[in-house]
């Protein structure tokens, strides 16, 4: 994940709303960000990193950013806006076109519906992703030679007491795939990021694994007939 350039200087409050459908509220340290717009994953999307005036390695902090939230999108904008008295849609759309100091509101890539949010556990440092670059780069860390194929062949994932569920397309040699999900327990003391990716580079490597068996079946197949 690279950084693209900065893209302002913004003061936040304690609390900060965080989207623009539900009004989720989250708590932050107060201060002056600094907001970068960054670059990465497999296809290059953006995102936006918000980084207190205290952070002063951004590397360091970033290898320690875990999993905060995910949160709906209405308009396709996403952004961090200090909680205040008044009219939060005026608010919030006011900060998104006129760059008033309530906070930053951007717009989300291709207009997605939801993003990630990602913190360390000092709250100085939020990340705002709604195309999974930090999770598609730390997934590659672990396993890359991956198709567009087997990516969309993985329906999801659900997260609950300690335990991450993917859901997936487990292909079957001489038969049509099937939708499966296998769980994977987080390990304790690891972050829950890091466990998340463990299981999906897992389940895409079974995938991209069930792919070779079917085209072995298939050639197996084709020799017969022959």
């Amino acid at each position: 994940m690279k950084i693209e350039r900065l893209v302002k200087i913004v003061t936040l409050g304690q609390t900060v709303i965080v989207d623009d459908l539900d009004r989720s509220e989250v708590e932050v340290t107060p201060g002056a960000y600094k907001v970068y717009k960054v670059r990465g994953g497999r296809w290059d999307n953006y995102a936006f990193l918000f980084a207190h005036e205290s952070v002063t390695n951004l590397d360091e902090q970033i290898a320690r950013l875990d999993l905060d939230g995910t949160y709906s999108v209405e308009g396709g904008t996403y952004g961090l806006m200090t909680k205040a008295s008044g009219d939060v849609d005026e608010l919030w759309e006011k900060t998104l076109y006129d760059g008033d100091d309530y906070g930053y509101v951007a717009y989300t890539n291709e207009g997605d519906g939801s993003y990630t949010m990602y913190t360390n556990p000092e709250r100085t440092l939020f990340l705002l992703d709604d195309e999974d670059i930090y999770m598609d780069e730390l997934i590659g860390e672990r396993y890359s030679d991956y198709s567009v194929d087997a990516h969309d062949d993985v329906d999801g994932f659900h997260l609950e007491d300690g335990t991450v569920t993917v859901y997936y397309m487990e292909p079957v040699p001489g038969a049509r795939g099937h939708r499966t999900n296998i769980e994977y327990p987080i390990v304790e003391g690891k972050r829950t990021i890091d466990g998340i990716a463990d299981a999906l580079a897992d389940v895409l490597k079974r995938i991209m694994d069930g792919y070779d068996a079917c085209q072995k079946a298939w050639e197996e197949r084709k020799k017969e007939q022959n």
